[in-house]
């Protein structure tokens, strides 16, 4: 069956892995940590177990997994290093070697043999799992369901300490599966029989596939039982939105008022607000819930409620944010608050109706954990001198580019931090306004009513204002008033959806706008974007494979590469991901006279890329190379902006 754990025996031969390109993916098992006897850190690190061998066909001159039946006569069981040699999966050449590193180093042996690329991880817990006479199992398996009853019967201190998770429950409820990264640990087993009063069956798991599932299946578990105590201790309470027009359906005004539910939603938040996440994605689906947080720009599930409570939780959150109850056909758009002692954190909350039920993202705007300080950005030396000398430009356009969700915003307000006067009059017009900052006025984008960008900014320029923030210039019409707004001696930001900041533009023109009207108002177009950057608390040094060094030269067109990179090992601080927290990259357009005249004769882009890198401006590739040799961030990373060359 599917999903169900099983022994890997006698089911086929991977063939022998080759080295080179296949360091990169190697790259979180070599800085796993892992304790004396600890036969799963040999090769079960990289995060996915396997219930059964891959459908390849043997590689010549394999032999068959053996299985537990084939050991030597008196049931002495082969060494690993026999199973190996057996199966052509490394030679004796190579066992010596990895075996002479083993004795100097002190390192399991599976796990030399993993770090120096003789044997996939994942292929290894095959031979370990009959080394040792247990089974595998593939925790990462759609179809392995892991049941909430059997992950609580051991509790999560305990889970974490013997690195092992239990996924089921059988036989009556008598017979509790676990998986261990190290099932040979007598002391674990014989610790959980007694604490859960069942007999336990033993697998073998992927050390990270464990630790992802013991995050993903304790963590609300954890907040509902634990941080209730927590909320109380610090003075937390959601500031409830209230208004008359909240519908009539009293049946979800009570379900959501239980107190399960209400500790449920209040625990959820204030564990996002500090795994500081920045999205909480709430999910409905056929016959269960998802509940996932974005951190670090990546989605990362938790443990979801019941079907059965999906809707209460979805009334609860409607409540807080001054949403209607009972309207389930339409999106809805709201905000609340989240009192952490002296502490508010505001929340922008968006309901859309799906398939099974109302989907809600909540984005955490938490001012506290987000640096507005322009020297704080990522911006190089380089950079950041000639982006304050921009900022000293009386009038023009500013622009920002990039995707959703690349910070521009962020930019943009520590831009109008870094310039703020009580002697200037800011406004800014958003949709919608994230902070609110001190000294600037701010006006919210109503298009239900009439209040569009290009409204609101006409009324802006009747205010006299110095300096005038659009969040977003989306047609002609916004794009026009704000470049005849700078044409007449005003200071205006805004951003534009393109890839490049030379792409700004192209797009502009686009638009409609007249090329010498561009040249005459645009002043500097920045390109951002978020990379993650390695964990400080777990972060090693590595010198390159040769293949990787040629393929870092290539990815940045420099002639060689010859340096030393940064990877993060995973760790507790990190949530076993190697990263914490983001950085931007940056590249920009500062407008120049021969810029000027190569947009008027409608030169391509590339043309106008290499003019400004003769200006010394550096592109994005540049900007995330030079993060690179830094130590900031991983070679993943780095070149994940431009995969598709």
């Amino acid at each position: 069956m599917a999903g169900t754990p099983q022994n890997p025996a006698n089911t086929g031969q991977s063939r022998k892995p080759t080295s080179g390109v296949r360091y990169v993916r190697s790259v979180a098992v070599a800085g796993q940590t892992s304790t004396p006897g600890d036969p799963a850190a040999n090769g079960a690190a990289s995060g996915a177990g396997n219930p059964a061998l891959s459908k390849r066909p043997p590689a010549v001159g394999a032999r068959p997994l053996p299985s537990r039946a084939q050991s030597p006569a008196g049931g002495k069981r082969k060494r690993l290093g026999e199973l190996l040699l057996e199966a052509n999966v490394i030679d004796q050449d190579q066992l010596e070697h990895a075996l002479k590193i083993h004795r100097q180093t002190g390192k399991q042996l599976g796990r030399v043999l993993v770090d120096t690329n003789l044997v996939e991880e994942n292929e290894l817990i095959k031979y370990l799992a009959v080394n040792l006479g247990v089974e595998s199992v593939n925790l990462n398996d759609e179809n392995l369901k892991i049941e909430s009853d059997a992950v609580l019967l051991i509790q999560e201190r305990q889970a974490r300490r013997f690195n092992l998770i239990a996924f089921r429950l059988e036989d009556d409820k008598e017979t509790l599966h676990v998986a261990m990264a190290n099932p040979a640990d007598v002391i674990a087993i014989d610790t959980i029989k007694s604490l859960t009063g069942k007999s336990v069956k033993v697998y073998i798991g992927s050390r990270i596939a464990i630790a992802d599932a013991i995050d993903k299946h304790y963590a609300q578990q954890y907040s509902l039982d634990q941080m209730g105590e927590d909320l109380k201790s610090v003075d937390a309470e959601l500031v409830e939105d209230m208004d008359d027009d909240l519908g009539l359906d009293n049946d979800a005004i009570d379900a959501a008022s239980n107190a399960p539910v209400v500790k449920y939603v209040n625990a959820t938040l204030m564990e996002a607000v500090k795994q500081r996440a920045s999205d909480i994605h709430f999910e409905p689906f056929e016959r269960e819930v998802a509940v996932r947080f974005r951190i670090d720009g990546a989605l990362r599930e938790v443990t979801a409620p019941p079907k059965r409570l999906m809707n209460a939780v979805v009334s609860r959150i409607k409540i807080i944010s001054g949403l209607d109850i009972a309207e389930r056909r339409l999106p809805q758009d709201g905000r609340c608050k989240l009192k952490l002692g002296d502490r508010v954190v505001d929340m922008r909350v968006s309901t859309l109706p799906v398939v099974h039920g109302e989907k809600v993202v909540m984005r955490i705007l938490d001012k506290s954990a987000t640096s507005m300080d322009i020297d704080s950005l990522g911006f190089d030396p380089m950079t950041l001198k000639e982006m304050k000398r921009v900022l000293q430009t009386p009038h023009g356009v500013i622009v920002l580019t990039g995707p959703t969700g690349s910070g521009k915003t962020t930019t943009l307000y520590s831009f109008l931090k870094h310039i703020y006067s009580p002697e200037i009059n800011i406004v800014t017009v958003e949709d919608p306004v994230e902070y609110q900052l001190p000294g600037v006025n701010q006006v919210q984008v109503r298009a239900n009513i009439g209040m569009t960008f290009a409204a609101a900014l006409r009324s802006i320029l009747r205010q006299d204002p110095d300096v005038v923030m659009i969040g977003e210039m989306r047609d002609q019409e916004t794009l026009e008033i704000a470049v005849r707004a700078a044409l007449t001696g005003h200071l205006v930001f805004s951003t534009i959806h393109t890839n490049t900041a030379v792409a700004t533009v192209t797009r502009m023109a686009d638009m409609g706008l007249a090329r010498y009207m561009i040249t005459s108002a645009l002043i500097c177009a920045i390109s951002q974007r978020l990379i993650r950057m390695i964990c400080p608390k777990c972060k090693e040094q590595y010198t390159p494979s040769e293949a990787l060094q040629n393929q870092l030269a290539q990815s940045f067109r420099q002639p060689s590469v010859e340096i030393d990179l940064w990877r993060g090992k995973g760790c507790t601080f990190c949530n076993n991901s190697g990263y914490k927290g983001r950085l931007a990259v940056h590249e920009y357009m500062t407008m120049t006279p021969k810029l000027r005249e190569m947009i008027i004769a409608q030169r391509p882009e590339n043309e106008l890329e290499e003019e400004c890198q003769r200006n010394g401006q550096r592109t994005l590739r540049q900007s995330c190379f030079m993060k690179l040799l830094d130590g900031l961030t991983t070679v993943e990373e780095a070149v994940s902006l431009f995969y598709e060359d």
